[in-house]
């Protein structure tokens, strides 16, 4: 066909069987040709805008309904259909097999989607076909999506389906009811009150009202049950915000329910906004703000020195609510969250700072540790990098990085083998059939050779049934039997475990390998030392070359000791070579188990992991940073705490 002709146009032509003919160029048949077109990560059925066409692509084209689309989004027919609030077509799709509880990247779900644009009917249609009301995305719930834009009556049929409105959104702690109240919807807050939405939760939802001058606001709260007398994360009552950002009407509703404020001379209304606009004005003083800098700091510093890392972290609190943008104390705050185990606290200052310092090392240098303590290696890796970038002299930096590129390349490495393992070697392999193994009493490890047989192999040369059997019995060149092996009992492996670490013994170390119960294993792990697990890993290091059973037996051992003891061992000197020296033994895994892939199979090999970037990621983190620092450093938590965050700017979407 001459010329470039636009995907929907393309596939509204296809409804003619003689005009798809014709771009059968190959002979592969009509369907085949639709399946195989495709145009900036869509197919036909991604593309698709009408009824009619999702008609002909499943059920002339017998196209995948569920198959996502290649673009960062990976958003998948019914998505798209969603987004373009087209309700026959999702009905459609639903009936002929479209997976409504499929999740895409941060656990969004097909009723987040709904949620987010006001799709009221479609957000029915869902939930009469069993769609979870309360679905938790690390943004919120379908609620929170709702309510952040004030859709009164999505708000009002989630409620009706029984949707909690008191779910805590794991990025700001904000419930819908701070949601509703950022989008100041009146509708929105009342549909929330009714239907039991806490007005004391800990962002302080009067603080918020007050703060943002929503009068009618404050009086639903107020006669709900809200506490005047509670201040907000920086220890300013709702008066004090209403006196400020509010009108004359707020503070004379909040004044007689409000306790003396002991530093407001004036107990008066008059007296209030006065005291109020003072303060304000002594923030625009840049003497008075400098002094009272250097003042909160020293206090933290001494603090910190003294390794009384709460008390520090409470003067530096004090310190950004002063200047929220402040590059010492933001880092300096993020090192009492580091030294205290707070890794979400970490990376929110870190995050912050990265943001308003874009130059400035240390911040991505603070980012790359509270990364990795979070357990978040691909994105340490990520920052760590930028950080060098920046100053490439720092050698404390760039050992940060290796140990955690070290750590994400190995877990990457082994990991993506487990299920194809298991699959393949454990079949054939029963619980009570391990004997089949034979262990050095010595506990050495056996020299690796590529030429050895592999468990399939060996398997099949051995009788496992009574008495012989064709290939076995009366073979003069028969193996001698291997020594049997009897795993400990479930309760005593935690014990058994610490005892071999303790002696050395190898042979015992494998023993308990063969427990492979999940709840066993995490367990036996957790009670470890951080020296026993060094020690443990060093004995997987060895066990790197073993093959077949040993090795399935060994992953899971290896996945938990990673993701419980990865902190402490990585903080230890010896860390770096022992990191290095994992993932280089673990290379072993595409020589030993290379049949895997050249049998035929069809298992697909390992990819690396996608960095999620919907089409509308601009937008979305646009609403994310308006939602938790609007106004004058305003989150959904606290009214001006602009050092809150979670993951960069990752909240809800539009």
């Amino acid at each position: 066909m001459d010329g470039i002709i636009s995907l929907p146009d393309l596939f509204e032509k296809l409804l003619g069987d003689e005009i798809a003919a014709t771009l059968d160029d190959d002979g592969e048949g009509i369907a085949a040709t639709v399946a195989r077109t495709a145009f900036h990560g869509m197919n036909a059925l991604h593309a698709a805008r009408s009824l009619h066409v999702y008609r002909y692509l499943l059920e002339v084209a017998n196209m995948d309904v569920n198959k996502p689309d290649t673009t960062p989004g990976r958003k998948t027919p019914l998505e798209r259909a969603i987004a373009c609030g087209d309700l026959p077509s999702v009905r459609y799709l639903i009936d002929h097999g479209a997976d409504i509880h499929h999740e895409r990247e941060g656990s969004i779900t097909f009723l987040h989607s709904a949620a987010k644009k006001g799709r009221t009917e479609i957000v029915k249609l869902l939930l009469s076909r069993g769609a979870h009301v309360d679905g938790k995305s690390d943004h919120g719930t379908p609620l929170h999506f709702a309510a952040i834009k004030g859709y009164e009556s999505t708000v009002k049929i989630l409620l009706e389906h029984q949707a909690d409105p008191n779910k805590v959104m794991p990025s700001s702690q904000a419930t819908p009811l701070s949601a509703a109240l950022f989008a100041t919807s009146l509708p929105c807050v009342k549909l929330l009150i009714q239907a039991g939405a806490d007005v004391n939760a800990t962002n302080n939802p009067l603080a918020r009202a007050a703060g943002s001058g929503l009068t009618e606001a404050i009086k639903l709260l107020l006669k709900a049950g809200a506490n005047p007398n509670c201040p907000d994360t920086h220890g300013r009552m709702p008066i004090e915000l209403a006196a400020v950002y509010g009108t004359r009407e707020d503070v004379e509703i909040l004044f007689p329910l409000t306790n003396p404020i002991p530093t407001v001379a004036d107990w008066s209304v008059d007296g209030v906004i006065t005291y109020a606009n003072l303060e304000r004005k002594k923030l625009e003083d840049d003497d008075y703000v400098n002094t009272k800098m250097s003042d909160l700091k020293q206090k933290g510093n001494e603090a910190f020195d003294e390794q009384d890392y709460e008390k520090a972290s409470v003067w530096y609190t004090q310190a950004l609510e002063v200047d929220p943008c402040d590059a010492t104390t933001l880092l300096k705050r993020c090192l009492c969250w580091l030294r205290m185990g707070e890794g979400k606290k970490a990376v929110k200052d870190a995050t912050t700072c990265t943001k308003h310092h874009p130059k400035l090392s240390e911040a991505y240098h603070r980012l790359g540790e509270a990364l990795m303590l979070e357990k978040d290696y691909e994105k340490a890796c990520a920052a760590l990098t930028h950080g060098i970038e920046l100053d490439p002299e720092s050698d404390e930096m760039d050992k940060l990085f290796w140990r955690s590129l070290l750590v994400f390349l190995a877990i990457l490495k082994f990991f993506q083998y487990k299920n194809v393992l298991e699959t393949k070697l454990i079949t054939n392999f029963s619980e009570n059939q391990h004997a089949c193994l034979a262990i050095n009493d010595s506990g050495a490890n056996p020299e690796y050779n590529l030429d050895e047989p592999t468990m399939e192999e060996k398997l099949a040369t051995l009788n496992l049934l009574n008495g012989g059997g064709e290939g076995t019995a009366g073979d003069a060149t028969q193996e001698q039997p291997l020594s049997v092996v009897v795993p400990p009992s479930a309760d005593s492996v935690h014990v058994l475990l610490k005892q071999a670490l303790r002696a050395d013994d190898h042979a015992s170390l494998l023993n308990c390998l063969y427990n492979k119960d999940h709840k066993v294993i995490v367990n036996s792990i957790s009670l470890l030392t951080p020296a026993d697990a060094v020690k443990l890993l060093k004995f997987f290091i060895l066990l790197m070359q073993s093959r077949g059973a040993v090795l399935v037996s060994l992953l899971p051992w290896l996945q938990s000791l990673l993701s419980q003891h990865m902190s402490s061992i990585v903080s230890q000197e010896s860390s770096l070579l022992l990191l290095n020296s994992l993932y280089h033994l673990s290379t072993c895994l595409d020589y030993l188990f290379s049949e895997i892939d050249d049998d035929g199979s069809g298992e697909e090999e390992g990819s690396p992991p996608i960095i999620y970037e919907d089409k509308d990621t601009d937008d979305e983190e646009s609403e994310v940073d308006d939602m938790e620092t609007s106004g004058e450093g305003e989150d959904l938590g606290g009214v001006t705490d602009a050092s809150e965050h979670s993951g960069g700017s990752e909240v809800m979407s539009d």
